[in-house]
């Protein structure tokens, strides 16, 4: 069943030309927006005084251990990410609703983080991504820029670009990106508004997900952990 989840997000997407190019400018706004999230968490916590685990993904040094680290992070991990969280885990969730399926799929990737402010920006992308796989019907665009957008958070920590100046191009991302969703007028609130016919609904799909899964308290608290001790 899990195979033939996946295997069906490997279809060509139904996309056009226009709805590409929005989606290409769209995720480094909504990149920007978490990453200003993310900046803010950390200073916020910064100011009360209490030091949380930092995001590192210079480059190490060694040529081999270089090539492996941009490989993992620009291709490769990407690529497994949105197997699992847009391939998987958002296909599983589907029957329950779309929307519930973006949420869960979308918390459930910033927690795999294990970092409030990366974990928190991650889940904006996420669910941005879950949109986008389910609008296109497949996780090739996803994947596709879930590349792009660790290739400039890759090239910007190895260029050694200043967190004001890539706040700058955020901002300007974040505008070009609001003003082209206008124009295209993408209906984000309007993803699905029932679930497949064919499937039996829960009377308490928010409680089954969250509540009941001891599987999900338990990355929470690997979450928490990792953010604020593992320092």
């Amino acid at each position: 069943m899990f195979h033939c989840k996946i295997k069906e997000q490997w279809k060509r997407p139904s996309v056009s030309v226009q709805e590409s190019i929005v989606y290409l400018v769209a995720i480094f706004g909504v990149s920007g927006v978490g990453d200003f999230l993310g900046v803010g968490i950390q200073k916020l916590f910064d100011y009360a005084g209490i030091k949380l685990t930092e995001v590192d993904i210079s480059l190490p040094g060694n040529i081999a251990q270089n090539v492996i680290m941009v490989i993992y992070v620009c291709v490769l991990g990407p690529v497994l990410e949105e197997i699992l969280f847009r391939g998987l885990i958002l296909q599983s969730l589907r029957p329950w609703g779309d929307n519930l399926a973006i949420l869960v799929s979308g918390v459930l990737f910033g927690l795999m983080h294990l970092n409030l402010p990366q974990g928190a920006s991650a889940v904006l992308a996420g669910f941005f991504f879950g949109f986008v796989a389910i609008k296109t019907g497949s996780i090739l665009p996803t994947i596709v820029l879930h590349i792009l957008n660790n290739v400039v958070a890759m090239v910007s920590s190895v260029c050694g670009i200043e967190t004001y100046q890539m706040l700058i191009f955020d901002g300007f991302m974040i505008v070009i990106s609001l003003v082209l969703l206008l124009m295209r007028r993408i209906p984000f609130h309007e993803i699905s508004k029932k679930a497949s016919s064919n499937v039996v609904q829960p009377e308490h799909p928010y409680r089954v997900v969250f509540l009941q899964s001891a599987a999900f308290w338990v990355l929470v608290a690997l979450f928490a952990y990792c953010s604020f001790f593992s320092v």
